[in-house]
């Protein structure tokens, strides 16, 4: 397999895989079998600093083609090494404003039947393709977030992305002329959408939820509280 990652790059790099190049890697990848199918998509994520745009675009529209149920925690790390390792003149906002939105699908649709550790571990690929944007990207990302945490659907996913988001992105200097840091960003949010009033009604709310499990027999449960 090191053997294979090493030509995937070499071609990568030359801008020499065809469309059949593409399509065989990640039918390949797509064999349920355990080991094989671990063993590609390390192949693939590994050398996702190499792809081109071409690359790139290809391999996120292969992955959301998944059936939601059907995703495993790889196709959520490809996304993220998709979006996380452009550098310069590869950078591109089309690839990823498009991982950012199948991130974003996959957390906030409750019907699309991933599992619970899918949406936790695309909520950490969400936050951690925010953590490379540029500062008034990232806030528009946040506003996004406190926006939807109105809505009172996935506030507790919202503000495990919103608090990791705070801390990577907002380190002084931010180059923004008014919010320098986390605790201006804050600010920010509490005066558009009175954020600590939301956060406070999602812990309530969460603290009921899980009431009500324990009540019904859910014994498991009571370690959350």
């Amino acid at each position: 397999m090191q053997r294979a990652e090493k030509i995937l790059n070499f071609l990568m790099t030359k801008e020499a895989l065809s469309d059949e190049d593409r399509e065989l890697i990640w039918n390949a990848s797509e064999i349920n079998d355990g080991d094989m199918q671990v063993e590609l998509f390390k192949v693939l994520s590994g050398g996702a600093q190499n792809m081109k745009k071409v690359d790139r675009v290809y391999f996120l529209e292969r992955v959301g083609q998944v059936k939601p149920e059907d995703m495993i925690g790889r196709h959520i790390e490809l996304i993220t090494e998709i979006c996380t390792t452009m550098r310069g003149a590869n950078m591109s906002e089309e690839v990823v404003l498009k991982g950012l939105e199948m991130l974003w699908t996959i957390v906030m649709r409750s019907e699309n039947k991933c599992s619970l550790l899918i949406v936790n571990r695309a909520a950490l690929g969400y936050s951690d393709i925010l953590s490379r944007m540029s500062i008034i990207q990232t806030i528009e990302q946040a506003e996004k977030l406190a926006e939807t945490m109105s809505t009172k659907k996935m506030g507790y996913v919202i503000v495990k992305i919103l608090s990791r988001v705070l801390k990577s992105s907002f380190r002084p200097p931010t180059g923004h002329p008014e919010i320098e840091n986390a605790s201006d960003m804050v600010d920010h949010l509490e005066q558009r959408y009175n954020l600590l009033q939301l956060v406070i009604e999602e812990f309530q709310s969460y603290m009921g939820r899980v009431r009500a499990e324990i009540s019904t027999g859910r014994e498991d449960l009571k370690g959350d509280l």
